[in-house]
């Protein structure tokens, strides 16, 4: 395949990394230039066996040129999909989901909650509100063009929110084909710390159970948790389904995902 990579990001490490890795195999790839408010790429190759990595705004249209695989998205990558799929594998199997400008339900679990966009279009950033905060936000949003950051429309977001869990760490992983190929945490308790774990053995197993229940996609990014101070800390839960052309690499196994991709996408 060739790969088509979005020049944008480039300065990003974990991109430099990919581009070293597809050099190193003996791939072929082009970067492209890529604004926010572009609807149209440009690119010089006259191939259709394309993978595409980029940003969202990239690969939620590039299928139109007619690639293969070209990018995985698809309306699969929702919560309001998937989430009944998983059942309570999920993190937040218990989320109350409504529109962005809705009032937000009543009850004391909701004084402060986890919230995020139900699709994986990067609306907005999942974080921690409080019930003030949060109906702040949603009202800057919609009076105030020059304080607003999110990519839609507010009255067409569908957001799912949560109470707050005790999460010990946070992992993601790799999935082409229905199999796990790599995995890397990104998150230990707050703070930062990507560390691949292509090792534990049992945790891949545990993962590839998850997978093996449902696939948005013939590849697609699977983000599970294990829980802390719970009787279920050894338990493993998806977080969340993204879509793998634009997602944040971390300490995944460059060289095995390339390399599944390329093995799976031959057919």
């Amino acid at each position: 395949m060739l790969y088509l990579i979005h020049e944008n990001p480039i300065r990003d490490t974990h991109h430099k990394l990919l581009i070293s890795n597809i050099e190193k195999m003996g791939l072929d790839y082009e970067l492209v230039q890529f604004a926010p408010l572009d609807v149209e790429i440009t690119f010089q190759t006259k191939r259709k066996d394309v993978w595409v990595f980029g940003t969202f705004s990239l690969v939620h249209f590039v299928n139109k040129y007619g690639f293969y695989p070209g990018s995985m998205y698809n309306s699969n990558h929702d919560f309001e999909v998937y989430a009944p799929r998983y059942g309570e594998n999920m993190l937040n199997h218990d989320a109350v989901v409504f529109g962005f400008t809705e009032p937000l339900p009543e009850g004391k679990q909701w004084d402060m909650f986890f919230a995020r966009p139900c699709g994986d279009t990067k609306a907005f950033t999942g974080q921690v509100f409080m019930r003030h905060s949060w109906n702040e936000y949603v009202k800057q949003q919609i009076n105030n063009d020059n304080l607003r950051y999110i990519k839609e429309k507010p009255e067409t977001i569908r957001v799912l929110i949560s109470p707050l869990k005790n999460i010990a760490s946070e992992i993601r992983c790799w999935i082409v084909g229905g199999k796990v190929i790599t995995m890397s945490q990104y998150r230990a308790g707050n703070a930062l710390v990507p560390l691949n774990l292509d090792h534990d053995l049992v945790l891949k197993e545990k993962v590839q159970q998850l997978a093996d229940i449902y696939q948005p996609a013939e590849a697609f990014v699977l983000d599970v948790c294990k829980l802390s101070n719970t009787a279920q800390q050894d338990e493993i839960k998806i977080v969340e389904i993204n879509c793998m052309n634009c997602s944040g690499f971390y300490k995944a196994d460059m060289k095995l995902l390339l390399g599944a991709l390329e093995h799976h996408f031959k057919k």
